[in-house]
C-alpha cells in the first residue's frame, strides 16, 4: 500500500502540496506549437511525466523508502484535478482515501499553500511530525530524504528542533532576487530569512526550495499564523511562514545539491532531461 494508511502516533506523516492550477505551465503548452508538449495539456503539474513517470512518483518512492518513519502519506488538491488524482491514485496503488480536496475549483478561488496544507491536517486529524513537500518540485538524484528526516530527529532530540527547511547555494548572486534566501550560524539554525532581496542586502547564496519538517508543536503554530494573516498572498507563500516561523521556533537547515522547479516549459523541459538521462543510464 503505497500511502501507509497507518495510525502512528510517534511517526510522522507526509502532506504533498498538489492544490496549484498551473497555470502558467498551462499557458505556455496550449501556446506551444510544436506539438512537443501536447501530451501535457489538461495535467497539474504533479502528474506530468518526469522522465518517464508522474513527478509525484519520485517522492512517493523515496516515502516509502521511509515507511518506518513515516506513517501516511497524504496528497492535497483542488476540486478540479481531485478526480485526475483520484484516477493516478488508483492506477498507483494508492489509497484514494488520502487525496484529499481543499474545495477550490479556479486559480482565483484557491486557498493558498497553507491553507490548503490545514486542510488536510484538519480532515486527516494530524497531530504528529509532519513533513511537508511541493508537488512540483524535485531535487537532485544524491538527495535522501530518509537523511533529511534522521537530521530532524537527531536535531529535535538534541536541540529541540521546531523544523528542518532544505537549501541549496546558488552559483550566481543576483538570483537571490528570484528567492526566499536564509542567513544560518554556526550550528545551522535560521537566524534570519529574506523574500527575493536585493544583492546587496546580504551575503548569502543559501535559497530555500519547499521541503519543510514540522514538529508536533510547530503545526499548531501554523494555524495561529493562517489565523493571523489578512490575505491569500500571505498563506500561499511558504516563505511568508517560514519569516514568522523563524524568530517563535528553533528553525535549522539542512544542505541539498540543488532542485528543479516546475514553473515553466523551459524548467520542465530541464528536468525532464535530467531524469530521462538518469533513466537511461540505469537500464
Amino acid at each position: 500500500d503505497r500511502g501507509q494508511n497507518r495510525t502512528a502516533q510517534k511517526m510522522i506523516n507526509a502532506v504533498i502540496l498538489a492544490a496549484g492550477y498551473g497555470t502558467r505551465l498551462e499557458r505556455e503548452i496550449q501556446a506551444d506549437t510544436s506539438g512537443t508538449f501536447a501530451k501535457l495539456k489538461g495535467l497539474p503539474k504533479p502528474l506530468i511525466p518526469v522522465g518517464g513517470r508522474p513527478l509525484i512518483d519520485f517522492w512517493i518512492k523515496d516515502l516509502q523508502s521511509s515507511n518506518d518513519l513515516v506513517a501516511n502519506i497524504y496528497v492535497v488538491t483542488n476540486s478540479k484535478f481531485y478526480p485526475v488524482f483520484k484516477e493516478w491514485a488508483i492506477k498507483a496503488h494508492f489509497p484514494v482515501d488520502n487525496i484529499v480536496d481543499d474545495g477550490s475549483t479556479t486559480n482565483e478561488n484557491r486557498l493558498g499553500a497553507i491553507s490548503s496544507l490545514m486542510v488536510a491536517v484538519d480532515k486527516k486529524k494530524i497531530t504528529s511530525d509532519l513533513l511537508v513537500i511541493a508537488g512540483d518540485t524535485l531535487f537532485y538524484s544524491d538527495f535522501v530524504l530518509r537523511d533529511f528526516i534522521t537530521r530532524f530527529l537527531a536535531k529535535s532530540r538534541t536541540e529541540g528542533a521546531g523544523v528542518l527547511i532544505s537549501y541549496y547555494q546558488l552559483t550566481d548572486h543576483r538570483e537571490v532576487l528570484k528567492r526566499g534566501i536564509i542567513e544560518l550560524n554556526e550550528h545551522d539554525q535560521v537566524s534570519n530569512f529574506l523574500e527575493k532581496p536585493k544583492p546587496e542586502e546580504t551575503e548569502s547564496n543559501k535559497a530555500v526550495p519547499p521541503l519543510y519538517l514540522y514538529s508536533s508543536k510547530t503545526v499548531n503554530e501554523i494555524k495561529k499564523f493562517v489565523r493571523s494573516t489578512k490575505s491569500r498572498e500571505e498563506r500561499d507563500a511558504p516563505g511568508q511562514l517560514l519569516a514568522w516561523l523563524y524568530p517563535r521556533k528553533p528553525v535549522f537547515a539542512f544542505q541539498i545539491r540543488g532542485r528543479f522547479d516546475i514553473g515553466g516549459l523551459a524548467d520542465y523541459a530541464v528536468a525532464n532531461d535530467y531524469f530521462a538521462t538518469r533513466q537511461s543510464s540505469s537500464l
